[in-house]
This record gives C-alpha cells, sequence and structure tokens, in this order.
C-alpha cells in the first residue's frame, strides 16, 4: 500500500502519472531507454530557472531548449549576400551558430575521374574576375623515351613524379616574371608593373592513346616556346601553344578534358596563388526571421523576371551570373539588385544598399 504522504499536492512527482496511477499517453515521446518523458513543466521547477533539470528529462530540455534558439529573432537565421567584382551576384538564407565539430578522419592520397563542380566554378570566377583575359594554352606533354622520367609498372609516367615536374615548371616560369613586375615597379617609382606578371591555370589529363598524363596551361600572356621547353625539360615538341580568345578559353579547355573518366592521383588543377585573392567576394551578413521573411517573399515574386534561365533560382536563394552574360543587360542586372536592397531597407535592413552605394 502506497504513504499518503507521496500523493500529497506538496510533493511534485504525485502530478507523474507513475503515482498518480493514470494511464500513460501512447502518444507520448520516449526518453532514455524507452521510459516515458513527463512534461517538464510537471515536474515542480523553479519558474527562475527552467534549466535545473533532472537527468532523466535531458533529452526533452535539449528540444524545449532548441525550439526556444529557434524562437530567437535574430539569432537563429539569417541572409548570406556575396558580390563579386565581375558583378556575380548570389544570396542564400542561412543557418546562424557554430557548426558541430567532425572528427577528421586520416586523408588518403588525393584521386578523382573528373572535375568536381567545385573545382569548374573556381576556375570559372578566376578567369571573370581576372583584370586581363586568359589568350594562351600551353600543352606539356612527357616524352616516353625518356630514361629520367619515373615510370610506373605498365610503362606511363608516374602521377606524383608529373605533378612535382609542372609545379616546378609553372613556379620557376612565374617567379621570373615576377621579379620583372618587380623590378618595373622599382624603377617607375612606384608604378605597377603587374603587366609582367604571369597567371595562370592549370589541369591535368590523360592520353587516352597512350594512357600517360599531361597538363594544359591557360595562361594571360605569351612565353616563350624555347624557354618552357627548357625548364621543362622532356623532348623539343614537348610543349604546344594555342591562341585562344578572353572567355572561351574555359570553354576550350572543358572541351579538351571531356575525354575524363581516367583516374588521376594528386590534384586535378591548380591556379596562381593571387588569382584566389582577386576573385574573393564582399559578403554581408543580414540576421533576422523578418529579413529571411522579406528576402524569400522578394525572389518569390520578382526572380523569374529577373533570371530568365539565364542564373540560377532555388528555394533559398538565387545566383546572378556577371552582367557580361548574353541574356542579362547590365541595366537589369543593378535594377535587380538593387530593388532587393531597398526592399530590404524598406524592413529596417540597410546593410545592402549601404554597400551598393558605398
Amino acid at each position: 500500500m502506497v504513504d499518503d504522504r507521496f500523493l500529497s499536492s506538496e510533493n511534485p512527482a504525485s502530478s507523474l502519472p507513475l503515482f498518480t496511477g493514470e494511464l500513460v499517453d501512447p502518444e507520448e515521446p520516449l526518453g532514455f531507454n524507452n521510459r516515458r518523458i513527463s512534461p517538464t513543466d510537471s515536474l515542480g521547477l523553479p519558474e527562475n530557472n527552467p534549466y535545473e533539470v533532472s537527468f532523466r528529462d535531458l533529452e526533452h530540455w535539449q528540444k524545449r531548449y532548441a525550439h526556444m534558439v529557434n524562437e530567437m529573432d535574430g539569432f537563429s537565421v539569417g541572409i548570406s549576400l556575396s558580390r563579386y567584382p565581375s558583378g556575380e551576384f548570389t544570396a542564400a538564407c542561412t543557418a546562424l551558430g557554430p557548426k558541430p565539430q567532425k572528427q577528421k578522419k586520416p586523408r588518403g592520397p588525393i584521386s578523382s575521374t573528373d572535375l568536381s563542380s567545385m573545382a569548374k566554378k573556381v576556375m570559372k570566377r578566376a578567369i571573370q574576375n581576372h583584370w586581363r583575359p586568359f589568350n594562351r594554352m600551353f600543352t606539356f606533354t612527357f616524352d616516353p623515351k625518356l630514361s629520367k622520367n619515373i615510370k610506373n609498372d605498365d610503362g606511363t609516367v608516374n602521377h606524383e613524379y608529373a605533378h612535382k615536374e609542372i609545379s616546378r615548371t609553372l613556379e620557376a616560369v612565374s617567379l621570373r616574371y615576377q621579379r620583372l613586375c618587380d623590378k618595373v615597379t622599382q624603377n617607375t617609382a612606384g608604378k605597377s608593373g603587374k603587366n609582367w606578371q604571369l597567371s595562370y591555370i592549370r589541369v591535368s589529363e590523360i592520353q587516352p592513346e597512350t594512357g600517360n598524363i599531361h597538363f594544359h596551361v591557360l595562361a594571360d600572356r605569351h612565353v616563350d616556346i624555347r624557354y618552357l621547353v627548357k625548364i621543362w625539360g622532356q623532348s623539343s615538341n614537348s610543349v604546344h601553344a594555342d591562341n585562344i580568345n578572353g572567355m572561351r578559353s574555359l570553354k576550350y579547355l572543358f572541351n579538351y578534358i571531356k575525354k575524363g573518366g581516367f583516374l588521376i592521383y594528386g590534384k586535378r588543377y591548380s591556379l596562381s596563388r593571387h588569382l584566389y585573392s582577386e576573385f574573393k567576394p564582399v559578403k554581408i551578413q543580414i540576421t533576422g526571421k523578418h529579413a529571411r521573411s522579406i528576402f524569400l517573399n522578394f525572389i518569390q515574386s520578382r526572380g523569374n523576371t529577373i533570371l530568365q534561365g539565364r542564373g540560377y533560382l532555388g528555394d533559398w536563394g538565387f545566383s546572378l551570373p556577371p552582367p557580361a552574360r548574353k541574356g542579362i543587360p547590365s541595366s537589369c542586372h543593378s535594377q535587380f539588385i538593387l530593388e532587393l536592397a531597398e526592399a530590404l531597407d524598406d524592413g529596417g535592413y540597410p546593410d545592402l544598399l549601404q554597400a551598393l552605394l558605398g
């Protein structure tokens, strides 16, 4: 028989089904080890400190805390806006707060059978944001007859060795032109000598006929072939040069590497170090559920009128290509971004408008 003291109203435990004899709602969530959990409000916790909970109620407390954080305006969600020097503009809703730290696993040798979508996007942005067009493409091949080349058992050139050789060659050529750039800058009283600087994008590829690795290098200036052959250290016909035209250079390059599907060990592409800083966007972060609501309503009502299939429109954001792209006039491109900035400004978020006008 249960003591009446345990059923008194002064004892918070008396409100629990375990002591009152009430049936447990089958829809009530299960806790640790499949135990039923009563609502936190029925535990008799102090009003001034709702976080003093028992261990068995931890799971329910976590749910309440997550719900509270989600309801906090200006903390749980926001908008991320990025404007690139080329005029490319991207915007999307974001969830704020710290990201869970994942334990890093040991990484094995890098290998791939094709360029990733991110790699293509990086190369595309590098070309779009560079101040000078990439008008040369150099192809570096290996002479299978040279005994100094490190080869695999099947007679093909070792990929690790090949990547070291192309890195050594490009670094040597870049260093030469960087010295010329610094020298011109020094002799012209601080006037930039960047016309002498060399910028490049390198991509690895496998020749289907031979199975050998070779490299395509997009460059923004011409380099003497005899000098390249000397630094490369292969046969006299191991370096070939093609003239290309501006943005078509990327399409020209992608046409070459469509023959993918071959496994390549090592990083499949690389860029001149200074190119990364050239396409670094100006980022604007706006927090608040109200700002997110304005943003979503804007792209829902006006997104299709400007993109017209030329950009990307998703459920949570959009991406506008540079205004120079065929099909999107510069005036329409600017007007669309300005209208978004004005809509946010009317809602009390002037950040984007200030960035555009400043």
